[in-house]
């Protein structure tokens, strides 16, 4: 999931609703998946900002 996510946040906006398409999954499981992901250290933190 975390290498999806990467590529799909290439792309701009919107990365957690492509995701939640192609996975069929609602948005909020997709989050809860991504933030797994970063507090196993497979993806960086975030910050607030651009």
């Amino acid at each position: 999931m975390a290498t999806t996510y990467l590529d799909e946040a290439a792309g701009g906006r919107g990365a957690i609703a492509r995701r939640a398409l192609t996975f069929d999954r609602p948005e909020s499981t997709i989050q809860d998946w991504i933030a797994a992901a970063r507090r196993r250290g497979f993806l960086a933190p975030v910050f607030r900002g651009r």
